[in-house]
């Protein structure tokens, strides 16, 4: 049996923990986003939590598997994967068997150095906004083509990866160009604004060199993008905004989604339903559609965007219209 799809990205336990935003101001930790943190500094906050009496609850995460587990509920068992590298280590053997539980191919490696299992501590506040603070590990010791196992590209029809890849940009360059040699779409979650805003010769040079087929992110991520690609009006109104920035970039990687929250998600695209080949007329409009988000009471954000794209993904390998993948 073959993967439909790869996800590949950071293996990492999540440890949440609801906190008052007034501990994000006394640790000078600006709200949302993620940004990698160091052992030490880990161990730092994990102490002001313990200081405080707050209770930490530890979970399977990471963007990438949470997609990949996401999908597998759409797809029958054994059509998705997730590739990545875990610590000989407890968390490691347990992330494996909850990829296995939950209908994901592992294709993982160990770290040749005995780093520990990656971990990422999810600071939630009352609104449900989320802020990570990651402590890579064993993950981030995956840099080289050499190290991924092998055959993991063999009949994939679209490999997804998320943006920290950025961060690894000669093992990322090499799973993009053997995905899309082989005939695989290739899909990109930007992750993060700060990802965005560190990393924006890289993220060009991906798309003009059409690396990319989908590239998903939400509205912060979106403003960061606009300034990679040359759009100098970034505080102009909301829509018109993401109308310019969607011109720009489905130019270059056909498909441009961009989740807006309680708001929905919008999308562009300029591929035929089905085919996914490219319109013929590059002057002309990407199809536009939208959707709105279903009503309900907020509890945390962690792993939503993470679903947004498994259910945009299952549509659109599928052959669905873009308006139905949204939805």
């Amino acid at each position: 049996m073959t993967d439909r799809v790869l996800f590949v990205g950071d293996p990492v336990v999540d440890r949440l923990v609801r906190v008052d935003c007034s501990l994000l101001r006394e640790q000078a930790i600006e709200p949302a986003g993620c940004v990698s943190i160091s052992t030490e500094e880990m161990d730092s906050l994990l102490q002001v939590l313990q200081a405080r009496h707050l209770m930490v609850r530890a979970c399977d995460g990471g963007s990438a598997a949470n997609g990949a587990k996401a999908y597998a509920q759409l797809q029958p068992a054994g059509e998705v994967g997730f590739m990545g590298m875990i610590g000989p280590d407890a968390p490691g053997k347990s992330y494996e068997a909850g990829l296995m539980e939950k209908g994901v191919r592992p294709h993982l490696v160990q770290s040749p150095t005995g780093s520990p299992t990656a971990t990422c501590l999810c600071l939630v506040t009352e609104d449900g906004e989320r802020t990570m603070r990651t402590c890579l590990s064993a993950a981030g010791e995956l840099k080289l083509p050499e190290q991924l196992p092998e055959g993991w590209a063999d009949n994939c029809r679209a490999v997804h990866l998320e943006g920290y890849c950025l961060y690894r940009p000669q093992l990322a360059e090499h799973i993009m160009t053997t995905a899309r040699t082989k005939g695989a779409l290739v899909s990109l979650d930007l992750a993060s604004y700060e990802v965005v805003n560190n990393n924006h010769a890289t993220l060009l040079r991906w798309m003009q060199q059409g690396l990319l087929n989908l590239v998903f992110c939400n509205l912060e991520e979106a403003q960061a993008l606009a300034k990679v690609v040359g759009l100098t009006k970034t505080d102009q109104m909301e829509d018109d905004l993401l109308q310019g920035l969607a011109l720009q970039v489905t130019h270059l990687c056909q498909t441009f989604i961009v989740s807006l929250g309680a708001r929905g998600c919008k999308a562009w695209s300029r591929v035929r339903p089905a085919t996914h080949r490219t319109s013929s007329d590059d002057s002309s409009q990407p199809e536009s559609a939208s959707a709105p988000a279903p009503k309900v009471q907020v509890v945390d954000t962690v792993g939503a965007g993470d679903c947004l794209i498994a259910g945009f993904l299952y549509g659109y390998l599928s052959g669905a219209c873009i308006q139905q993948c949204v939805e």
